[in-house]
């Protein structure tokens, strides 16, 4: 379970407006952890929630995408619900901040690459350019 608080996003809102699902959304730029994210907000919805991470703008995000198309994130439907929400915590598993799990992913993906080199012809090599950072997040403040 990796423990970790919500940044604040810092967003620039566009003049550039669409519609979706019916609803009249805004066009919003921000940088998260070293990528680039177009994200089209409805400010007649009153939320400033988002999918995973995103937050922070004056409406719900129904659209977020990585600049350059890695990921995508579309709201296909939502509906209201009346009275509290109960979300229940996990109760098995430990707990640990996020630069330990970047660690813990970073070391896994070193053994991943050393057991590759040693299933290959002796005197192989494998560049650091051939390897793609495909994480959404590729840059910390830690």
């Amino acid at each position: 379970i990796i423990e970790e608080a919500l940044e604040k996003l810092t967003w620039s809102l566009t003049q550039e407006s669409k519609v979706i699902g019916g609803n009249h959304c805004i066009k919003a730029l921000t940088r998260f952890r070293g990528r680039d994210y177009i994200a089209w907000f409805a400010p007649s919805i009153a939320s400033n929630t988002g999918p995973w991470k995103f937050h922070g703008l004056p409406g719900m995000i129904l659209d977020v995408r990585e600049a350059n198309n890695h990921c995508r994130m579309q709201c296909i439907s939502y509906q209201w619900i009346s009275g509290p929400i109960h979300i229940q915590r996990p109760d098995h598993g430990t707990k640990i901040s996020m630069p330990e799990y970047i660690a813990m992913r970073d070391k896994s993906a070193e053994a991943f690459i050393l057991s590759i080199l040693s299933k290959m012809p002796e005197g192989a090599q494998i560049s650091n350019k051939s390897i793609q950072n495909n994480n959404l997040e590729i840059e910390f403040n830690y």
